[in-house]
């Protein structure tokens, strides 16, 4: 089994840096938008309509048509 295949080869120092600089603003970048949509909305959901009874309901699907 070849031992270097999970090494990267052929860069030099300052490119594993540069890479690991985006992949640590990348994984950044999701956290906090995770964190903005997720944890700090309130997904209540409301209903905003008028209370409607059954029998309001079948007479507007038989009207209907």
């Amino acid at each position: 089994m070849d031992e270097s295949a999970g090494k990267v080869e052929g860069m030099d120092k300052k490119s594993k840096i540069l890479l690991w600089v985006i992949v640590v603003a990348i994984l950044v970048s999701i956290g906090v938008t995770f964190y903005k949509t997720v944890l700090l909305q309130d997904f209540e959901v409301v209903n905003t309509e008028e209370e409607v009874s059954a029998d309001e309901v079948l007479e507007e699907d038989v009207v209907g048509e």
